[in-house]
């Protein structure tokens, strides 16, 4: 009785410990994945809004010089030029590089994800499929050792006669 109620109290202590741990490093895998897509995303909109700005610039330049350009003179020499530069940084901003996406999926736990969206009717979400691995990662090494005791001790009770030839023996 005392050895199975501190068993008891030690594996409730190991699971703990193994919540912890595991919700930790998948959280923080989690966390990563979707830092990398994050990231992805702000250059792609940051590259967007740049070539939209240079894109108003260059409309900007483009109406100034038509507007004082109807009679040719010093100002709409300076308008052009003004609109040959807002031109060329339109240039340089549909020239900026496109960033490689990252190679990984839009979600930050993919297995999870998939898993919701097949039992999406059953009323399964991410965050339940998240909580049975962590509980299976949990319990599944806690009761691993009490499974392997269960077994060998089915496995040695049944072959009485072979356990008794090998005791004689020695």
């Amino acid at each position: 009785m005392i050895a199975w109620t501190l068993w008891l109290i030690f594996t409730a202590l190991t699971m703990i410990a193994t919540v912890g741990f595991t919700s930790q490093n998948i959280g923080d895998v989690m966390a990563a994945r979707a830092g990398v897509v994050s990231d992805a995303q702000a250059v792609a909109e940051q590259r967007s809004q740049k070539i939209a700005i240079a894109q108003r610039a260059a409309d900007t330049a483009t109406r100034a010089r038509a507007a004082e350009c109807s009679i040719r003179g010093p100002r709409c020499r300076e308008d052009e030029e003004l609109e040959r530069q807002a031109l060329d940084k339109l240039t340089q901003a549909n020239n900026l590089p496109i960033e490689k996406a990252p190679e990984i999926s839009a979600v930050a736990d993919p297995g999870a994800n998939m898993i919701a969206t097949l039992l999406q009717r059953l009323g399964v979400t991410e965050l339940y499929v998240q909580y049975a691995r962590t509980g299976g990662l949990t319990v599944v090494p806690a009761t691993a050792g009490l499974l392997l005791s269960f077994s060998t001790a089915l496995l040695s009770s049944s072959r009485p006669q072979k356990r008794r030839e090998q005791f004689e023996a020695a």
